[in-house]
């Protein structure tokens, strides 16, 4: 405990002193030094441990944050600045679950500051990202004003790949799968290049095959002989995708074998 509070204080020390005359090299610097603490891998299964870290983390987080946003208010131009102030609002909320209601209404706080103060163009664009983002943790489960929010910021700014991931977050949300479908759809259509417009056709595809014939056919590489869905019928088939370079694939297999046995 007397070691945790003295790092507390010792982090609140340098929030209040450390950037006093600070050139943007010497502020860098002293952000990037504040790291978290490293995490005991022969604890993880320590619940209480855990829930300990998690604190340490979001201690250690929110100074950080406060460096970023002093060093932010110093060279808001800097070319560091909206990489570090995007970093910051993704370390606002922590780690519980649920999120604190005070700790989410202070983020969505910070961003509409920061939007109100007239930031350079590209932090005024991540301050509306984050401050949609962290309004749909506010909503929760209420996919219809959800989407509504998130038209404000894919609208303002459709060129931001980002908004692929708010839309895949109210997929998350929606209930029904013809409605997911929607969003997953429009994710491929506006957001093609993205990394969610690639998966979302594969998505939806998955979605309607369900309850549908699944059609395979294919010659085994160990026998030679044709293998085909249609001659299993009446059994059950399972279909596994592994690979010999996939250690968690490769650790299954005696698992799976006891399956096949079964």
């Amino acid at each position: 405990m007397k070691t945790r509070i003295f790092t507390s204080a010792l982090l609140i020390a340098i929030s209040s002193f450390a950037f006093c005359g600070d050139t943007a090299e010497s502020m860098l610097a002293k952000i990037k030094a504040m790291k978290t603490p490293p995490i005991d891998q022969k604890r993880m299964e320590d619940k209480a441990y855990i829930e300990e870290y998690k604190k340490q983390i979001f201690s250690v987080n929110q100074e950080r944050g406060k460096l970023i946003f002093e060093f932010y208010k110093a060279y808001p131009e800097n070319e560091q600045t909206e990489k570090l102030m995007n970093q910051r609002w993704a370390m606002m909320l922590g780690y519980d679950d649920p999120i604190p209601k005070p700790r989410l209404e202070a983020a969505i706080a910070d961003t509409k500051d920061v939007v109100a103060s007239n930031p350079p163009p590209k932090i005024k664009q991540g301050a509306k990202y984050w401050q949609t983002y962290f309004m749909l943790s506010q909503l929760g489960s209420e996919p219809s004003k959800a989407s509504g929010v998130i038209d404000g910021f894919t609208k303002e700014y459709p060129a931001d790949p980002r908004g692929a991931q708010l839309l895949q977050r109210l997929a998350d949300m929606t209930p029904g799968d013809e409605a997911k479908i929607e969003v997953y759809n429009r994710i491929a259509k506006d957001y093609k290049d993205s990394i969610p417009g690639k998966y979302a056709p594969g998505i939806v595809r998955r979605m309607k095959g369900m309850g549908q014939p699944f059609d395979l056919a294919f010659t085994d590489a160990i026998t030679g002989k044709p293998v085909s869905i249609k001659d299993l019928k009446g059994k059950v088939v399972l279909i596994d995708f592994w690979a010999t370079w996939c250690g968690p694939c490769v650790g299954e297999m005696p698992h799976m074998k006891k399956l096949y046995a079964d």
